[in-house]
């Protein structure tokens, strides 16, 4: 064998060996560690996965909107998620933007793949049904008691079940009437609190403005479709006449429907066209959306209406701003109140960052971007500190905020739906059919009489 190939065989050995050694070294090593790792991570050691690691990862917060798909609405909400985002700079607030009346088709879809976002607009209507599926987490252990005694008694009652807070309460749209000041000054009467006195300022500005011998303006700007627009303002002014949509006692279910007070409203209700003529020609055929251009175009004196009607009503027309003014919905004996209109996200169960969800939930309710959003959009605060600020005792907004102290909470009737519709068709037969108040109510009766049949049996 040669020099050079004796040379080549000594290194590649060398080089073996080496080998060798290294690999059993770094096994026996490699055992050891880990068992010092485990035994340091028992101790209290973070893993990398671990919330601490985490808070220093951006975290990404998925909330399902249907404000945020709104103007001047989702404008503002947008604000509110950069400010908190510049504040919590891993953070990152993002929102799933979905119109209001598309909201329960994407709750069902999420809820079908079990893949909920971190939080989600709820609106009434599917309240119940995610209570009954579990899917809501409980907010108030999160919350001190300080805090959650900080919310107004309206908006907690919206969104309690039992003991446990299932939506966090944004903002609240009661019920009252916007009206003109100026053209209430110029009648010489007081705002009206009864229904007497609410027809009799209705009359005193309806008017011929131009002396051509026809009325070209309005006591009130109705809604009287056949929809949830008119149906839930008709409802308003019944519960107002001392009626209730349905309570449930003993195990049965019942109505105000067949009591004179409820006949009352249907004929003040309807005689407000098909007698008095203070409301525009049409009002079967004059939705929401018609009844706020009445108002802006300085046709219509009153609207019943949510609060949010006066954010739209001084974005459309900005030379009402100060001519606006809000007072309760008038009421007889025994008036029960209109509702609080309380929305706001609840947090999902499977949610992984729920403490980030509400601390940023906290954030929005803070008076700053409270005021600020009630301001521009017409949506009032729920927190007491907010809705005492200065600004809400002024005419724009007192009459909805005496309201939220004067909320109904209705009962969740099974059959609300299919009443309501009734109740529509009722007041449209009358002032569009020229159907009589007894012959609507006739039918009213037989088809409230098989509802309660099928919900009690």
């Amino acid at each position: 064998m040669t020099k050079v190939r004796k040379q080549i065989l000594s290194i590649l050995l060398i080089l073996m060996m080496a080998v060798f050694l290294f690999s059993g070294c770094s096994n026996d090593s490699g055992k050891g560690s880990k068992e010092t790792s485990d035994d340091t991570m028992s101790q209290g050691e973070k893993k990398p996965g671990d919330e601490q690691d985490k808070a220093e990862k951006e975290v990404v917060i998925n909330i399902l909107s249907g404000t945020i798909t709104e103007g001047v609405e989702g404008e503002l909400e947008q604000a509110m998620a950069d400010a908190y985002m510049a504040q919590h700079p891993n953070i990152k607030i993002h929102y799933i933007g979905t119109p209001s009346n598309e909201l329960t088709k994407k709750m069902t879809a999420y809820i079908t793949n079990n893949d909920l976002p971190d939080a989600f607009t709820m609106l009434p209507d599917f309240f119940p049904k995610a209570v009954e599926l579990g899917i809501l987490e409980d907010i108030r252990p999160y919350l001190t008691d300080e805090y959650f005694d900080g919310f107004l008694e309206s908006a907690l009652a919206d969104v309690m079940v039992g003991d446990e807070m299932a939506r966090f309460p944004w903002f609240s749209v009661p019920s009252a009437v916007i009206y003109r000041t100026d053209w209430l000054e110029e009648t010489g009467m007081a705002v009206p609190t009864t229904w007497d006195a609410f027809l009799d300022v209705s009359k005193a500005m309806t008017k011929d403005t131009d002396g051509n011998g026809k009325i070209d303006r309005w006591g009130f700007s109705m809604v009287g479709t056949n929809n949830g627009s008119g149906t839930s303002r008709f409802m308003n002014i019944a519960r107002n006449f001392g009626c209730e949509d349905a309570t449930y006692a003993d195990g049965k279910w019942k109505t105000t429907l067949d009591t004179p007070a409820f006949k009352e409203a249907l004929k003040f209700f309807t005689d407000l066209h098909t007698v008095h003529q203070v409301v525009p020609p049409g009002p079967t055929e004059t939705g929401y959306t018609e009844a706020v251009n009445y108002l802006a175009t300085e046709k219509t004196g009153m609207m019943i209406t949510g609060s949010n009607g006066m954010g739209l009503l001084l974005n459309k027309n900005p030379d009402l701003d100060g001519k606006l003014g809000s007072f309760l919905i008038p009421e007889k004996e025994n008036a029960v109140g209109a509702s609080a209109g309380v929305m706001g996200y609840s947090v999902s169960k499977t949610s992984e960052h729920k403490e980030i969800v509400i601390d940023y939930l906290k954030f929005m309710n803070t008076s700053k971007y409270a005021i600020d959003f009630a301001q521009k959009t017409g949506r009032l605060p729920v927190r007491k500190e907010s809705t005492s600020a200065p600004i809400f005792n002024e005419p724009t907004y007192k009459g909805f905020i005496q309201a939220l102290d004067k909320v109904y909470i209705p009962e969740k009737y099974p059959m609300y739906q299919q009443m309501i519709d009734a109740v529509g068709l009722a007041y449209t037969n009358i002032m569009a059919n020229g159907v009589s108040v007894d012959e609507a109510i006739d039918y009213l009766m037989s088809r409230n009489e098989e509802l309660l049949l099928e919900v009690n049996n």
